[in-house]
């Protein structure tokens, strides 16, 4: 679902999200379209890509908004 969405959208410099997104397909589109994927990796990675922890930071912030808009 990510990535239609990702298609119709203008190029961000970077994709903050969660391990949920942590896809091979994704980090490669994401890659073609030179947006910096900040999205941490799960547990059965055997190679870890690099995180950028000081911009993940910033997605803790942004969450909880919209949790509190959704209630």
């Amino acid at each position: 679902m990510a990535i239609p969405l990702l298609d119709d959208t203008f190029i961000p410099k970077r994709l903050l999200a969660d391990k949920a997104y942590e896809a091979n397909i994704l980090r490669h589109r994401l890659s073609e379209r030179n947006v910096q994927a900040v999205i941490p990796f799960s547990a059965a990675r055997t190679v870890p890509y690099p995180l950028d922890r000081r911009a993940y930071k910033r997605r803790n912030i942004i969450e909880p908004a919209f949790g509190k808009l959704e209630n």
